[in-house]
This record gives structure tokens, sequence and C-alpha cells, in this order.
């Protein structure tokens, strides 16, 4: 028996193939922004909860010794003053992978501070460096943050956590 052989020959045409792939280009480029979006809101929301967990132990920290932890010279937490004791570790900004920023009311008797993440934007706005005023967001905001060039931000400049869509800096403050 002998195969026939057919001048039509079967598979997909080089325009079937351009229509294909040009269809799941435009469906990525739909869902690829949406993706970055939730992963930039992920990361605020662990911002924020994170920026909880800190604060607990520094009101714990408080409660026992009638002051909040100095910061040190590159305004950071000094994470003796709160391991093992008021926390099991002091979490990382997701955005920077280094600590967040911790700012006080002072030297001696701190009363207040500040803790900053750089936010999506991955930049510091908020620094200890010169006198910065500016809205950190939130749902009743926005919220004033001033830092005072090495003195560090007045008891009466403390507010509420930044809205999850803020492209600046995250701050939570206490009291």
């Amino acid at each position: 028996m002998i195969k026939e052989v057919s001048s039509q020959e079967e598979g997909f045409t080089l325009i079937e193939l351009l229509v294909v792939v040009g269809i799941i280009a435009i469906l990525a480029g739909f869902a690829i922004p949406n993706l970055l979006t939730a992963r930039t809101k992920a990361r605020v929301s662990r911002v924020l909860a994170d920026m909880q967990t800190i604060a607990t132990g520094l009101e714990s920290y408080s409660v026992d010794k009638q002051t909040y932890p100095p910061s040190t010279a590159e305004n950071s937490i000094d994470t003796t003053d709160l391991i093992p004791t008021y926390i099991t570790s002091v979490p990382d900004d997701p955005f920077t992978g280094s600590h967040f920023r911790y700012y006080t009311t002072g030297e001696t008797k701190i009363t207040a501070y500040l803790l900053v993440s750089d936010g999506p934007d991955g930049t510091p706005d908020v620094t200890s460096y010169h006198a910065i005023g500016g809205p950190t967001g939130g749902p009743e905001g926005p919220w004033p943050v001033v830092i005072e060039g090495g003195d560090g931000v007045g008891e009466d400049e403390w507010y509420k956590p930044t809205a999850d869509d803020d492209k600046g800096d995250l701050g939570r403050g206490g009291p």
C-alpha cells in the first residue's frame, strides 16, 4: 500500500503564530503592572507591621526605663537595648534591606521617637541633617513630619503611619 503525499501541509502559519504572540504580549502588558503594584502594597503592609512590632518593643522598654532607647550615630536603634528582652529581632526595611531609621527627641530623657522607612521610592526623604517638613499621608492625613537639624523631632510632631499608596518615606512615631 502506497501512501499519497498531500500538497497541503498541516501546522500553523506564521501569521497565526504572530497573532498568538501578540495576544500573549497584550495580556502580559496588563498583568505585569498589577503584579508590581501588588508587590509594593505587600511591602508597605510589611513595613507597617514591622514598625508596629518595633513600636511595641520600644513602648515596653519605655515602661521599664522611663525613656526610649537612644538612637545611634547612624540614626538606627541599638539592637542590644531591645533584643532579646523586648523583641526577638529588629526587622529590616524591605525597601532597603537595612534597619529602619530611628530618630529621637534628645539624648538623655527621650520622650518620643520616629521610625522611618525609605518607602517604595527607595530614597530617604526625611533626614536628620536639615529641617524637612512634609506630609506622610495616612487615612485621615496628611500628617506633617518635621525633623529639626540634629535635635530630632518635637514632641508635638508625631503622627500616624503613611497610606499604602505613598511613594515617599513611611513613618511611625511614638508615643
